[in-house]
């Protein structure tokens, strides 16, 4: 019987770009206890080896060709319960609406997409990530990071379901 203190965090990583997908696997496979069994670069993959290989946790981006992240997400939670953190790109008002739109599909948390890459952020962005991560595999109820929740508080645009509890990072 595996030790589940042990056990790695088995990661599905989605997204379109091939560099952020091997952005965010070299940030994962930095931990010990996280391996990213696997990459998707449309929703129709994601489906596809959720289903296959029922990782711990997924990260997904929205905008993506064939099938988007939102379609993905519905079809994944329909199918079997894995924690999704979506990796969104900026935090202009419409990402914003984008990150409560997630949510609303059954994402737990919205983490913002890595940008320019030097060595100081990588470190930064790479602790986001993996903290984002490590929280939904234990199944805290949402996380969004203080740049995207003070838009929304500010501006009163979106009601959150009952069903989830904002944790600012």
């Amino acid at each position: 019987v595996e030790d589940k203190a042990k056990r790695k965090i088995r990661i599905l990583v989605v997204d379109d770009s091939e560099v952020v997908r091997v952005l965010l696997k070299a940030i994962f496979e930095y931990e010990d206890d996280m391996e990213v069994i696997a990459t998707a670069e449309n929703g129709q993959e994601a489906i596809q080896k959720a289903h296959e290989l029922k990782p711990d946790v997924i990260t997904m981006d929205i905008r993506m060709p064939v099938l988007n992240g939102f379609e993905a997400i519905k079809a994944i939670l329909k199918e079997q319960s894995i924690p999704i953190l979506v990796v969104s790109g900026a935090v202009d008002d419409e990402d914003v609406k984008v990150a409560f739109r997630a949510l609303e599909v059954g994402a737990l948390g919205v983490v913002e997409k890595p940008k320019i890459i030097t060595e100081t952020n990588f470190r930064c962005i790479g602790k986001d990530l993996v903290v984002a991560v490590r929280n939904v595999v234990e199944l805290c109820p949402c996380i969004i990071p203080p740049h995207i929740i003070k838009p929304v508080v500010g501006k009163k645009l979106f009601k959150l379901p009952a069903k989830y509890k904002i944790v600012v990072l």
